[in-house]
């Protein structure tokens, strides 16, 4: 994932109200804050300097759970992913930081922002805190690709067998058939792969993966 998609990502969960959506009672200085966070969301992608400028000039203001969340997304747009994981994780731990599922929600493009650095341990520690915070919250996939930057493959895959019952799709499958090719289990690192290309036909990531395995296989006669 390009720091571009996953400022994209995150931005859809912002203007979803996956984040910090509060209570439904009126209330118009948090209304006005959403539509200035709406704002934020919109120059991110076409202007992401000018809007890290108007984050900082807004937390000047009052640093709001909104106005966070505007300079971190606008630190990922930038290319700062640690600055902005880091944000996140502070967003989380404050306690203006939402509902379980809003810090949650945190911590996971946290989480993103981490393994689009390849800070793989920061990834973990994130996803780790998300699942404390929710024990079914939905980062097998995110903590098998930590693990896997670890060299844990082991616990990668364990991990993506447990999201593999859970009826995990195709970066599921995927995802194990890497960690099943280096943990030296081809015959199902192979099915995997095939797996996840009958599932998503275009996911070069997945033709990569079975193009290595299959060359494993060969070389194993």
């Amino acid at each position: 994932m390009s720091h571009q998609s996953l400022v994209r990502a995150a931005a859809v969960a912002l203007t979803a109200g996956v984040l910090l959506a509060g209570p439904a009672a009126a209330n118009p200085a948090r209304d006005a804050d959403r539509m200035r966070l709406e704002a934020c969301l919109e120059k991110v992608e076409q202007a992401p300097q000018a809007a890290y400028e108007d984050a900082l000039n807004w937390i000047y203001e009052g640093s709001r759970p909104e106005a966070r969340q505007c300079l971190a997304l606008s630190l990922l747009a930038t290319g700062r992913l640690s600055e902005g994981a880091l944000e996140l994780e502070a967003l989380a731990r404050a306690p203006d930081g939402g509902s379980v599922e809003d810090r949650v929600t945190a911590l996971t493009i946290a989480a993103d922002a981490w393994l689009e650095g390849e800070a793989w341990e920061q990834a973990l520690g994130a996803l780790d805190s998300a699942r404390r915070l929710n024990a079914q919250a939905d980062v097998a996939l995110a903590r098998a690709k930590a693990l896997g930057g670890l060299a844990r493959w082991t616990e990668a895959a364990a991990e993506l067998d447990r999201a593999a019952t859970n009826g995990g799709g195709a970066a599921v499958m995927r995802e194990r058939a890497r960690a099943r090719l280096n943990l030296g289990q081809l015959e199902g690192a192979l099915a995997d792969a095939e797996a996840a290309l009958a599932a998503d036909p275009r996911d070069v990531d997945a033709l990569v993966v079975r193009g290595n395995v299959r060359e494993a296989l060969r070389r194993a006669g």
